[in-house]
């Protein structure tokens, strides 16, 4: 078996095969660390926009969530943990994409091409993401804008923010995470919104000892 991608979908796949009694499952992820989204995904603010305890596998409850609404770091390494636990982070082979899949009737295998090297499979199952592919809109200029620009899943660390007047296209759940983030430390920050959207208070708040 071959499965397409290393974040909660492939991981959660890798291991439920593993206890279905499946051993030869391998695990094609581009990225160099599993984690998908939460790994692509570092900027200013980021974290679950559900409760954590909802955010989990069913087999792997966490109970040491530090807020309702964990940031990404921790959730980057629940799904590491949880790989490393259930013993599947040896079948994900990392840095390695699927570049094309295709059926071959006759020998009733998958033929699977990746930039690693060629490798066949009987089941193929995609546990492919789309927040980790940005997509940026086609704004006129924006080629000839004379300051950094860039998508939040792919944060730019290396400018500095302080002091600087900021523009931030879109309201989704990665612009109400950043916003908040960078605002004390910008000198200005302008949001620009298609549509609006319904919001109400997060009720984000540190879990206690007790909690």
């Amino acid at each position: 078996m071959a499965v397409v991608g290393g974040g909660f979908g492939g991981v959660g796949a890798a291991t439920m095969l593993k206890r279905a009694g499946y051993d030869d499952v391998t695990v094609f992820e581009r990225g160099e660390r599993i984690g998908g989204v939460w790994h692509n995904n570092t900027y200013p603010g980021a974290a679950c926009d559900i409760p954590s305890h909802l955010y989990e596998f069913s087999f792997a409850p966490n109970p040491r969530w530090s807020r309702r609404y964990a940031p990404q770091a921790e959730i980057q390494a629940y799904l590491e943990d949880t790989a490393r636990r259930y013993g599947v982070l040896d079948r994900i082979r990392t840095s390695t994409e699927v570049r094309s899949a295709a059926w071959d009737e006759q020998r009733r295998v998958w033929r699977i091409e990746t930039s690693a090297g060629p490798h066949e499979a009987e089941v193929l199952l995609t546990a492919c993401g789309q927040l980790s592919v940005p997509t940026v809109p086609p704004l006129p200029g924006l080629d000839g804008f004379s300051g950094p620009a860039f998508h939040t899943a792919q944060w730019r660390h290396d400018v500095d923010l302080a002091g600087k007047r900021v523009a931030v296209i879109g309201t989704g759940c990665s612009a109400i995470q950043v916003v908040p983030a960078i605002q004390p430390e910008v000198a200005q920050v302008d949001v620009y919104q298609r549509s609006p959207g319904w919001t109400f208070p997060k009720m984000d708040f540190p879990y206690s000892e007790r909690w």
